[in-house]
């Protein structure tokens, strides 16, 4: 699959012929980086790949309607802005191939492998800080609540400490409203570490502010 092949195109279903949306971005399983559904313009929904009739100018589905988009997926929409783990602008994604030769997205930065990708929201990408080595705890999380001399905290160890104690922008939840964070919230380690299991780590790297 090439997402540019298909951006932009309408979704009907052949069963009632109604319009369900058009292609945005695509979600991928990050455990085997195969195409899970087509994000569309409706934000949190999306269209399971299976469920695809066929692709011409416009694609067809033989569902009824779009899926709730739950679970821990790698959304990526083209225009979407890469960010490294420490908040450093690393491109803007272009296209995106998931095949049995290329597991990549490109960027006006150049390409990059799926496998860097550590979250992606969307309109968010965060690339993966697994292959750097953080700053010691000491420097990055002085006297915050949870942080243990000598023992880096889970934001750190994650490549997220840049976040502790910058502010909530604007609320952050997930679907089921489960996890949710107020506009003006002081970011914690205990904070990111609840955003790393909701998998909404994107948006409040996206949404947090000085």
């Amino acid at each position: 699959m090439q997402l540019s092949e298909i951006f932009g195109k309408s979704i009907v279903s052949i069963g009632s012929a109604k319009t369900l949306g058009v292609v945005k971005g695509v979600y991928i399983d990050p455990e085997t980086y195969s195409v899970a559904g087509i994000s569309t313009d409706e934000d949190m929904y999306m269209l399971p790949w299976d469920s695809i009739y066929a692709v011409n100018d416009i694609l067809t589905t033989a569902d009824t309607g779009l899926t709730s988009a739950k679970g821990t997926y790698i959304h990526i929409n083209i225009g979407a802005y890469v960010y490294t783990a420490r908040g450093k602008a690393a491109g803007k994604v272009e296209d995106v191939f998931v095949n049995s030769k290329r597991k990549s997205v490109k960027t006006d930065a150049g390409s990059l492998s799926l496998k860097r990708i550590g979250a992606a929201s969307g309109n968010t990408v965060i690339l993966s800080a697994a292959a750097k080595k953080p700053l010691p705890a000491a420097r990055l999380l002085p006297a915050l609540d949870g942080f243990v001399p000598g023992k880096a905290s889970v934001s750190d160890k994650n490549g997220y400490g840049f976040l502790v104690g910058k502010k909530v922008a604007r609320e952050v939840s997930d679907i089921g409203r489960s996890f949710v964070l107020m506009a003006g919230t002081i970011i914690t380690d205990n904070i990111v570490k609840n955003a790393l299991k909701a998998g909404k780590i994107a948006d409040l790297v996206a949404t947090s502010s000085d």
